[in-house]
This record gives C-alpha cells, structure tokens and sequence, in this order.
C-alpha cells in the first residue's frame, strides 16, 4: 500500500483511515481534521501565523480582519512622519473610564469589544495604521479559488504533518471508544506542539526581523 502524502489535506485522510485501520471513517476523518484545527488555532501563537495590515480607521473605528487571532501590536503607519507611539491595549473597563474623561484627539490606546478595534481617545479624523496580528490557520479541505476546490496544504500541515496527523487521531480516538489510544496520541500530539513552540521560541531570539505575511484588512 503506497504511503500517504501527509502534507496533503486528502492524503491526512488516508493516512488516519490506515493508522485507526479503519477504512471506512472517509466521511468521519475531515471533522476530526477540523476539531484538530480548532485547538491549534486556541494553543499555537507561531511567527508562522503572523501577519503585517495596513488599514485606515474610520475615526475611532476598525474592524479586525476576518482571520484574526490575537493582536501583536497595532502602530501607526508613520511613513513621512516620526514621533508616533504604538497604541496600548485596555480592557472594556478602563476604556468605558478613558472615554468617559477624554475628548476628542490623538489615540493612544485601544480595546477590542465585539470584533472591532476601538481607538481612544476618538481620533477627529481617520488614521493610518498597521496592525499585526496572529492569523488563524487556513483550515484543510476549506473550498477556496476560482473555480473552487478544498485546499490541500497550509503552512501547518507543511510543516509539521505528523502534527496534524497525531492531533486528527487523537479526535478519533474517543469516536471508536478507544481509551487504550487516546493516552498515546495525547502524548505525541503535546511533544511535538512543545517541539513547535521551542523551535519558534530559538528563531525569534535569533533574529529581530519580523518574517511576515503583508495583506490589507
């Protein structure tokens, strides 16, 4: 039996029917994928998932982009201008307190509250900014292109494909009732997502440089 390609979002389905030796979990294997995604989208924040947008408020408001994680940082867009902090990020309740006391004027700070950035103080007029941030990662089998088909790869199934491949057993594992299983892929599922955050932990104190995906909001 020819070995599966791993890296491929078809090829991780074969390979998990021929790891459970269950050939009959085609339908069954893409949600266990999908669950797999769902948890390393909560546990991975990797260099790998960042990426650099440029964006123009309009006044205080900013809506995240649509695959948005987390925020790094959010900057102005100082080209030709100089002297321009990077906005500090507050809570709901000491943003209600900010804006409760303040006018109109320069932003320094922000919040986050139901999927938009919110500027403070309200700047009186819109702003050029640059927001990075930690990008979900594009989920497998997702129909995408013109015309569309599933995708077949992202940098994570590149990557690490026996990532992907212990994380998707591990979510078969309670479905076919095998507990004496779900400890093994438990275990290699955490050492190599330890492997993943330490490899990324020495590249980022190795360099400076911010390797990232530019695209607008």
């Amino acid at each position: 039996m020819a070995t599966p390609d791993l890296t491929t979002y078809t090829g991780l389905i074969e390979g998990a029917q021929q790891w459970l030796n269950r050939y009959d979990l085609a339908d069954q294997v893409p949600a266990f994928i999908q669950m797999a995604e769902a948890q390393f989208n909560r546990e991975l924040r990797t260099r790998d998932m960042m990426v650099r947008s440029e964006a123009v408020s309009q006044m205080e408001f900013l809506p995240v982009p649509a695959d948005f994680l987390q925020e790094y940082s959010l900057t102005f867009n100082t080209v030709g201008r100089t002297g321009l902090p990077e906005l500090t990020y507050v809570g709901k309740l000491e943003a209600d307190r900010m804006k409760s006391e303040q006018s109109l004027g320069q932003a320094t700070y922000y919040t986050i509250i139901n999927g938009v950035f919110e500027l403070i103080p309200s700047p009186n007029a819109n702003t050029d900014l640059i927001l990075t941030y930690y990008a979900r990662i594009p989920r497998l089998g997702e129909m995408v292109g013109t015309p569309p088909a599933a995708r077949q790869t992202n940098w994570l199934s590149v990557k690490s494909p026996d990532l992907y491949l212990a994380a998707t057993l591990l979510q078969a594992a309670p479905y076919l009732n095998d507990d004496s299983r779900t400890q093994v892929w438990a275990t290699a599922r955490g050492e190599l997502m330890n492997r993943i955050l330490l490899e990324d932990e020495r590249a980022m104190r190795s360099t400076t440089q911010l390797t990232s995906r530019a695209r607008a909001f």
